[in-house]
């Protein structure tokens, strides 16, 4: 399950994800990993056409979520299965790892993108 403090941060990376908002998402990562060409290039091969989760996919206590504590700060990385048009939930998932730089605060970083 998506710890509640992180909700936000995952929900903004899935967004830009499925508004097909490739730039600002490589923003958000500060393009670790993944430029928003590889992003799209990873989309288009999966060829359905990804759309917003329902909120409640967001809170769904089987989204695997595993936090640590690296370097004195905290971690959790989240599995999220994206949704499409035609499919509804998918087998496309983005990993991310988010990094609380502040208290409730969170840096993004896409670890993989793709089916799973």
């Amino acid at each position: 399950m998506i710890p509640p403090e992180a909700v936000n941060a995952v929900q903004g990376a899935v967004a830009l994800l499925a508004d097909g908002d490739y730039t600002a998402l490589q923003n958000l990562t500060q393009g670790r990993r993944f430029s928003a060409d590889e992003i799209a290039t990873a989309v288009r091969e999966y060829g359905h056409k990804l759309v917003w989760p329902p909120a409640e996919a967001l809170h769904d206590p089987d989204v695997p979520a595993t936090e640590r504590m690296v370097d004195g700060r905290r971690h959790i990385e989240v599995e999220f299965r994206l949704w499409t048009e035609d499919e509804g939930q998918s087998k496309f998932t983005i990993t991310l790892i988010l990094t609380e730089v502040l208290e409730r605060v969170f840096g993004v970083e896409i670890a993989t993108l793709g089916p799973a």
